[in-house]
């Protein structure tokens, strides 16, 4: 199993790259207050994904050991490798 983590920042601006006639400003809102991180940790082995989790905001130590304990090992076979 290969253990594999990815995040989404939401800290996007949709305005920053539009355009507008030479000589004008471009006004686009952001949305106030949608600034967070949606992290995806979970485990890949042959015949798909396993131990799926979803975490708002960044991965920490405390909350890997969490993953480990009560989604990863519950999910584990005899035999199996665990890849970081």
């Amino acid at each position: 199993m290969f253990i594999d983590e990815t995040a989404a920042n939401h800290e996007h601006d949709p305005g920053a790259t539009g355009r507008v006639p030479v000589g004008e400003r471009l006004v686009d809102p952001i949305p106030f207050g949608h600034y967070k991180r949606t992290t995806f940790v979970s485990a890949l082995r042959r015949g798909g994904l396993a131990a799926a989790m979803t975490i708002d905001g960044s991965m920490t130590g405390n909350l890997f050991v969490a993953y480990v304990e009560q989604v990863l090992l519950p999910e584990l076979k005899a035999g199996d490798v665990v890849i970081l």
